[in-house]
């Protein structure tokens, strides 16, 4: 879509003048339920419900998406294969119920009034200063890609051509979009609120309780005071039954390594900053201090930094804003970087800036071209005396400023865009006229007046830093150790035993999904994606650990910063999770475990006269809980209670409850009152709401459970 978006910027001028576009529902007749096939290259990536999902598809999907920042090659993959499912999906369940998106249909949803346009087209194409879409120009580009290219160069036909797919995706897009929403507002009609449930239902959501209660936490009871078995384990885990439903999934546990600079490393890179410094120290004029710092990657910046706003330590900073003009500072070690600081210039800064502009709007390259134009004939007329500041400013300025001739009165820092403050208050001198850029359009800038109140001082510096990164030899060396700690650890068991003898640590990640790519404690990389398809992979068994390490590097830094040895505890097919994967045997442990355990309670209070029995015997203080909502479940201190809170809503007043099993613990509790509401006057805005709450619940899960009762085939590890 950038290439889309450059087509816009650089050409809407020439689109704008484009002739008609035709009947707009002509534009889109390509586009027909069922038919997201694409070009199939022959290739099946998958299949729901028996339709094939082609690569040739999924490519498609994944060029949209590749490049975005800071998401990996693995992640795009997931998110298009996860939309290219409920693409299938929808259209299938659209299919049997004679849903469709005409081509007038899509001609309105691109081009129709803002009531009735997608949010896709309005997202994509909104003019993000002024929150309206450009039709004129948003017409022309539609006729372009439809083939009316006869007013057009070569090469911006070729632009067109090369942007076609990116479009093809977005008329995909806002299909999907508008079908998705006519499935969905179908099925949450069919939603139906008898009378009698919304008045149970606004009763229960509208009393609050207020009760005494003693909690039991479950680890004041000791865990061999219960027994829990495999079977019982195994048991638990089938009576759940979608709860403990997974795809395949693999546990392992790793050892790392992290390379990191040695000694000597450190000195090295401190001995060249050394003199580097003395080097910079030796500039004698600003343009040698200029060339200097361009020669070496360094960083300069117009603005006065004042103490609040730099970043390095404060000796560092009490140094350098002491320090004359012309001084260094450094080298010293900061983040992982050795830095030198050359103080450039100082002066007091002021604590607020009068200014004065004339601002005019811009939503177009020809607007930015034809405004700029505009200020800087005013600058130069107002700079020869040919007119005034102020007049120029009631004139031409589209702000409310203007009333006051331009007038912005006096400003602190951090009441401007960044822009501006960075004009007003530090490139910028009393009575100059300066022209900048802002998110709200071009200014034409005069500084007027400077207030001083705190005498704070600023200096203009200049960095020059070096990462402290690994050398050669050091990642050799670390490399060798681990090479030998793989050979003698030939598996699992051998690598937790040498890891121990070795004092390091062994990190355990468990869940990890076919087609995964995120490892805790290793993160979200193409080497986590690697690890887990070996995991996954039918030659490798358990308790095997890889034949060699797995290398995570430095993306910004590019130096290898992390040997992984793998090592496979468990592997579990598609279907009921079991016991065998340490999470799924831990969670299931934990829920039969506290039942047992409040169960004991039960049987140890049998049916207790009070309260302060409970005390007496677990040695656990009484607490009230008031005014706890039967629709939250919240009770203060503790968390989400909802067997408590049900329980609470049967019982008699004054009266005791049996023991209850909850999230946190075991609970006895006594209602103190019950606040119910008024009846309404009329239970349909009760019905409404509930019906409301409904819609949403089937919204948010609609896809999901089309998903669940689906037959998908996921054949991506086979071809990634």
């Amino acid at each position: 879509m950038a290439l889309l978006g450059e087509i816009r910027n650089r050409f809407g001028w020439l689109m704008m003048g484009l002739i008609g576009i035709g009947l707009v529902g002509f534009l889109f007749m390509d586009i027909s339920p069922g038919n997201n096939a694409g070009g199939r290259a022959g290739v099946d990536i998958g299949t729901v419900n028996g339709e094939t999902i082609s690569q040739a598809q999924m490519q498609a999907y994944t060029d949209e998406l590749s490049g975005r920042p800071g998401m990996i090659s693995e992640e795009v993959r997931e998110i298009a294969w996860n939309q290219l499912v409920r693409e299938a999906l929808l259209n299938q369940e659209t299919g049997k119920m004679g849903l469709d998106v005409t081509a007038k249909e899509m001609g309105e949803l691109f081009l129709g009034p803002d009531n009735v346009m997608s949010p896709v087209v309005r997202n994509q194409f909104m003019n993000r200063q002024t929150g309206q879409v450009d039709r004129n120009q948003l017409k022309g580009q539609i006729d372009a890609f439809n083939g009316n290219t006869a007013n057009l160069q070569p090469e911006q036909v070729e632009q067109i051509k090369k942007a076609a797919p990116a479009w093809k995706q977005l008329e995909k897009r806002v299909k999907f979009e508008r079908l998705s929403t006519k499935y969905t507002n179908l099925i949450q009609k069919g939603l139906y609120t008898p009378a009698w449930m919304a008045e149970a239902e606004y009763s229960r959501q509208n009393t609050n309780y207020s009760f005494s209660y003693v909690r039991i936490p479950y680890t004041n009871i000791p865990n061999d005071k219960v027994t829990v078995s495999d079977d019982e384990l195994t048991a638990y885990i089938k009576s759940m039954g979608k709860k403990f439903e997974q795809e395949p999934s693999a546990s392992i546990e790793y050892v790392s390594f992290d390379v990191v600079p040695t000694q000597g490393d450190l000195d090295k890179y401190q001995a060249e900053m050394k003199t580097l410094a003395t080097e910079f120290q030796n500039q004698a004029t600003s343009e040698d201090d200029s060339m200097f710092i361009f020669q070496n990657d360094g960083f300069i910046d117009d603005i006065y930094y004042t103490k609040s706003e730099l970043t390095d330590p404060q000796e560092v900073r009490d140094t350098l804003l002491s320090a004359e003009k012309g001084f260094v500072y450094g080298p010293y070690a900061s983040e992982n970087h050795y830095k030198v600081i050359k103080v450039l210039d100082s002066h007091l800064v002021p604590d607020s800036v009068r200014a004065s502009h004339i601002l005019r709007r811009v939503q177009t390259q020809e607007d930015l071209q034809r405004e700029y134009a505009l200020l800087d004939s005013l600058k130069k007329a107002i700079a020869k005396g040919e007119t005034s500041f102020d007049s120029a400013a009631v004139k031409y300025s589209v702000d409310g400023s203007r009333e006051k001739a331009g007038d912005l009165g006096y400003a602190a820092k951090g009441q401007y865009v960044p822009e501006f403050e960075r004009y007003v208050f530090h490139t910028g001198e009393k009575d100059s006229l300066g022209i900048i850029q802002s998110q709200f359009g071009l200014h034409l800038i005069k500084v007027t007046g400077y207030q001083y109140t705190t005498d704070s001082r600023g200096v203009k510096i200049a960095y020059i830093t070096t990462p402290i990164i690994p050398s050669e030899e050091t990642i050799k060396a670390i490399h060798g150790k681990v090479n030998e700690f793989m050979a003698n650890s030939p598996s699992l068991e051998k690598l937790r035993s040498n890891a121990e003898a070795q004092n390091l640590s062994v990190s355990t990640a468990s869940g990890l999904a076919l087609n995964g790519y995120d490892i805790v404690g290793l993160g979200k990389t193409s080497t986590s994606a690697d690890i887990i398809k070996w995991a996954h992979s039918e030659t490798t068994e358990t308790g095997a650990i890889a034949n060699l390490p797995y290398i995570y590097s430095d993306e910004e830094l590019n130096y290898t910063k992390q040997f992984v040895v793998p090592a496979l505890v468990s592997k579990s097919e598609k279907g009921l999770a079991t016991i065998n994967d340490p999470a799924v045997r831990a969670e299931a442990d934990r829920a039969v475990r506290n039942k047992k355990k409040a169960e004991l309670v039960k049987k140890e209070l049998g049916e207790a006269a009070s309260l302060a029995d409970v005390n007496t015997k677990y040695g656990v203080p009484t607490e009230v809980a008031t005014n706890v909502a039967y629709a939250s479940s919240f009770i203060t201190n503790v968390g989400l209670e909802p067997k408590v809170v049900a329980v609470a809503s049967k019982l008699e007043t004054g009266k005791v409850s049996s023991a209850i099993q909850g999230n946190e613990g075991v609970y006895v509790i006594s209602v103190l009152s019950k606040n119910t509401p008024p009846a309404p006057a009329d239970y349909n805005r009760a019905k409404q709401e509930i019906a409301q709450r409904a819609g949403q619940v089937v919204a948010s899960g609609l896809f999901e459970a089309l998903r669940n009762t689906s037959t998908i085939e996921d054949n991506r590890s086979t071809f990634y």
